[in-house]
């Protein structure tokens, strides 16, 4: 059974390389997945605060990897899929993953270091994240929901955004602890 699934993988890989290489590469999608995504991750260059950088670059890692796992989950399970990608060799370079999301988690934690501020711009991020972007990515047709809604992601995204700061604290707590 394993060799059926490692042929269907190696044809599965080769029809994704196919349809990027002939047809998304360069599609209005993907030029808006790449300018979207380095505008925000050159708005978070330029916005970070100097003298918290490595704090807030962890914000930006976790988030990286939070939603990273988070869509490869949806995507595995068929709540959701990305008919358009970055990069075809990597999930983490869709749509959202790569820089959209963790440049606005890593700003969040930057402008709102306590918990209660974090906890309004969470409100607002995960709204905007949810209620706005997603349905213009689908619009678009760069997102594309199987089983899934918008309040779902809206409640998920507050969530990770809530153990994301948790996780970045107590990493940044325990820093502080051994210097």
């Amino acid at each position: 059974m394993y060799q059926q699934i490692e042929e269907l993988q190696k044809s599965l890989n080769q029809l994704q390389k196919e349809y990027w290489i002939h047809t998304d590469l360069f599609s209005f999608q993907w030029w808006v997945i790449a300018i979207v995504n380095f505008a925000l991750i050159l708005l978070f260059i330029f916005l970070i605060d100097r003298q918290r950088i490595l704090p807030i670059t962890i914000a930006f890692l976790v988030a990286f990897i939070t939603v990273g796992t988070l869509d490869e989950t949806g995507v595995k399970f068929n709540l959701w899929q990305y008919p358009h990608q970055l990069l075809f060799f990597t999930a983490r370079f869709n749509a959202a993953d790569f820089g959209i999301v963790p440049s606005l988690v890593a700003l969040l934690y930057q402008y709102c270091s306590k918990w209660k501020p974090y906890i309004i711009g969470n409100l607002l991020v995960s709204a905007l994240i949810s209620f706005v972007g997603a349905p213009l990515f689908t619009k678009m047709g760069i997102y594309k929901l199987l089983n899934w809604n918008y309040l779902y992601s809206f409640l998920v995204s507050l969530i990770s955004l809530i153990v994301i700061k948790a996780i970045v604290d107590l990493i940044v707590k325990k820093s502080k602890s051994y210097n």
